[in-house]
């Protein structure tokens, strides 16, 4: 089984957050996750903006450990239509279709994907 951990997965794994150790289960085999190149930009600028830039390399190095996938014109051209068919925003349809085209599992807190099939969906807690 591949994985795919969304951004919010990923911040929600490298903060500790109250459900870190459901994304750890997704994590454990990195050879088995898949990270589309959005959620790099997107978790390095999260990163570095709360905290600094050294905080962000770090975790852009633990990712890396999965395996990245590129978000090639196929993969665009996909997410486009799974956003209009859907009405997606721009980051969910490219973690939709990155994770069809692969098989994946999806992990996220991206409630935009909680009722697609293939998707283990867990609600952002407030403090």
């Amino acid at each position: 089984m591949t994985n795919l951990v969304d951004t919010s997965g990923w911040l929600e794994f490298f903060t500790d957050g109250p459900y870190a150790s459901y994304f750890l289960e997704a994590l454990r085999d990195m050879d088995r996750v898949i990270v589309p190149a959005h959620s790099y930009y997107e978790v390095f600028a999260i990163v570095m903006r709360e905290r600094d830039e050294s905080d962000a390399l770090q975790v852009a190095a633990l990712m890396q450990q999965a395996r990245p996938v590129d978000i090639t014109a196929a993969v665009s051209v996909f997410a486009g239509r799974l956003g209009v068919a859907h009405q997606l925003p721009f980051s969910s349809s490219v973690t939709l279709a990155v994770a069809r085209l692969n098989h994946a599992t999806i992990w996220t807190q991206d409630a935009c994907l909680k009722d697609f099939s293939g998707v283990n969906y867990y609600p952002k807690r407030t403090a």
